[in-house]
């Protein structure tokens, strides 16, 4: 299921990336109004186009993916314990096994 979720947050980001650079920036709106006397410089804004609506969601199904992998992820975690608890019990394990006498080091 991770690795579907991480396949599919590859496609949302390299779409979010093409969508932006698709793009006509607000300040090459702002170049065509001065040199065109139809549009003003403070005209009022159109509701978003096609590309800014995709944008969004993009933007959002990026976001929420991000949420679900994150939460998948630290459910897998709880699931296999501690790192930490993990090392100390190999160590652990490692000490007591040892067939060699504990021999202080000279300081």
């Amino acid at each position: 299921m991770l690795f579907f979720l991480v396949g599919l947050q590859i496609l949302i980001a390299v779409s979010l990336i093409i969508i932006v650079l698709i793009q006509q920036g607000k300040g090459a709106e702002a170049g065509a109004a001065l040199s065109s006397g139809s549009q003003s410089l403070l005209g009022t804004s159109t509701g978003g186009s096609t590309i800014t609506r995709i944008t969004s969601i993009l933007a959002a199904a990026f976001i929420i993916n991000s949420l679900v992998m994150a939460t998948l992820s630290s459910q897998n975690d709880r699931a296999s314990g501690s790192v930490v608890i993990e090392a100390d019990e190999v160590q652990n394990s490692q000490e007591s096994d040892s067939d060699l006498p504990n021999i202080p080091l000279p300081q």
